[in-house]
């Protein structure tokens, strides 16, 4: 008999929470190769709604600096539920 299960793997997904569209997209390319399945949000606030209606992540990337919410003003509206939420500040050159 075939086990089901020793040939599926599971994907894991990350919400990237970025509103500079090419750092976002250059993550999610990057995070998509390695085999993750990912769903972006542009700020903290479109990630407390997307957050509302889906809850299966497995981890969260938050830049630090955004419109709208901040990452340290949405922390306590974030109830996440991933496992590691992970916040980045990433400096323009």
């Amino acid at each position: 008999m075939h086990n089901l299960m020793s040939t599926t793997t599971i994907e894991k997904r990350i919400l990237v929470v970025e509103d500079e569209a090419p750092i976002a997209r250059a993550l999610e390319l990057k995070l998509q190769h390695s085999g993750f399945s990912v769903v972006r949000a542009e700020d903290g606030q479109e990630a407390i709604d997307i957050l509302g209606k889906d809850t299966a992540f497995d981890f969260m990337l938050l830049d630090l600096v955004m419109p709208r919410k901040r990452s340290e003003e949405h922390t306590s509206e974030l109830q996440s539920p991933c496992n590691l939420v992970c916040r980045l500040l990433l400096e323009k050159k």
